[in-house]
This record gives structure tokens, C-alpha cells and sequence, in this order.
């Protein structure tokens, strides 16, 4: 909001807010205030009451909404409505701190798409994120409840298995791997198949700390990728 330095009130500036735009409408709606022969200048539109009672209306229903989607933005990211990576380094300490507690496993999945970096040099981020969005939404419909997928970096997607070990990891990832396989879209006229690389590490065989569980994984999914993709390995 700025101020008018010529009629000295207020102003909106940039994207209207959904209170602006019914606001507005309603005072587009709003019969002129020109008073008619006979009728007293300050006597206000008929349809005042009305028009008040809309507008709390709207501003309190426009107040409850707008703090929830700032909560959303800050937890979520944007492309594939998964954890961002802040969440997902809040999320795993805890789980890693609650693992050594009660002395249980924890497991981490890394995950990058085969290619996707020269998809986004040749086709551009579009395309990339076509992509991206597939396998998040293949890692929503593979793992459960108690999970925690998330885009950990611009390419790379992550998933936290709490009370999981290094056998169980491999089940989910190995179902995560096999649902990427089946997406299939269209880059530049072409039919694309996705595959990806996909590395665990867990707590406590591979590490303790969520710095070196992350970096074991990701050497794992190197490791995978070196080797052809469309690859689960172990830390």
C-alpha cells in the first residue's frame, strides 16, 4: 500500500487481494450516491446496510484463509506439494534424535530423475519440471502415512522412512523405482520414459548425524546412476 501524495489517501498498489476485488464489485454494484431532487445530500445509499454486512463477510472470511496458505507456502514447495528442503532437515532431525532415543531405525531415499539435467539444458526448466512432478506424484502413491517425501534440491526428490532399517528401505524405494518406470510423457515432440536412480542410507548402520546419511545416499544414487539408472543401491 502507498500513499497519494496529491489527494493525500491511500492506495492499493500491485496483485489485488480477494477482499480488493469484492470490494470493488460491490462498489460497482452500488447505486449512485447523487442525491436525487428532494432527497438529502447525505442521506446513504439503500443499499448500505447490505453492502456492510457483506464486506465483514468477506474480510473475516479472507483473514481465516490467508494465514493457512501462508503456512502452506512455507512448508510446502510450489512445484510438487511436498515438503521443501527446510522441512525435510526439520523432519529428519527429529526423527534422527527420536531414533536414538527409543533405539530405532531411521531411513533416508534420495532421488534424481535419469537425465533430467540435460532435459533442462535441451528443453528448458519446463520440461524438467514435467518431470519432476511425475515422480513426486509416483512417491505420494507409494509410500505411507507416517512418511515424509520432499524435494530436497532443484533436481533431487527425498523420502524419510521412520522405523524403518536398511532391508525395509529397500521394499518402498524398489515399488518408488518401479512407478516411475510406468509414467510416460511427451519432451519435444519425442515420448519420453522416465527412470530414475534412487539411493538409501539408514541410522544408526549407515550414520548418525543427517549430514552424513544424506551425503552416503547420494553417493549411493551416483553410484546408481554411473551404472546405467533405474537403480536402487544401498549406502
Amino acid at each position: 500500500m502507498v500513499k497519494n501524495h496529491n489527494d493525500n489517501e491511500w492506495a492499493w498498489t500491485g496483485r489485488e487481494s480477494p477482499f480488493q476485488k469484492k470490494l470493488a464489485a460491490l462498489r460497482n454494484d452500488s447505486p449512485s450516491q447523487t442525491p436525487a431532487k428532494g432527497q438529502s445530500p447525505y442521506q446513504p445509499p439503500l443499499r448500505a446496510p447490505e453492502t456492510a454486512a457483506v464486506l465483514r463477510e468477506t474480510l473475516l472470511s479472507y483473514q481465516q484463509v490467508r494465514p493457512e496458505e501462508l503456512e502452506g507456502q512455507a512448508l510446502l514447495d510450489s512445484l510438487t506439494g511436498l515438503l521443501n528442503a527446510r522441512q525435510f532437515m526439520q523432519k529428519l532431525e527429529y526423527e534422527l534424535k527420536r531414533g536414538m532415543r527409543y533405539k530405532r531405525p531411521v531411513a533416508i531415499c534420495l532421488l534424481c530423475i535419469d537425465g533430467i539435467k540435460e532435459v533442462r539444458r535441451m528443453y528448458g526448466a519446463e520440461a524438467a519440471d514435467r518431470l519432476i512432478k511425475l515422480a513426486a506424484d509416483a512417491i505420494v502413491s507409494c509410500v505411507r502415512e507416517v512418511d515424509f517425501p520432499a524435494r530436497y534440491s532443484t533436481d533431487t526428490l527425498a523420502v524419510i522412512f521412520p522405523e524403518t532399517n536398511a532391508n525395509g528401505v529397500r521394499i518402498p524405494a524398489e515399488r518408488i523405482r518401479q512407478k516411475i518406470r510406468k509414467q510416460v510423457t511427451e519432451i519435444g515432440g519425442e515420448t519420453v520414459y522416465i527412470t530414475a536412480s534412487l539411493g538409501c542410507a539408514t541410522f544408526p548402520a549407515h550414520g548418525r548425524e543427517s549430514n552424513e546419511l544424506i551425503i552416503k545416499a547420494q553417493i549411493a544414487v551416483d553410484t546408481g546412476a554411473q551404472c546405467g539408472g533405474d537403480a536402487v543401491t544401498l549406502a
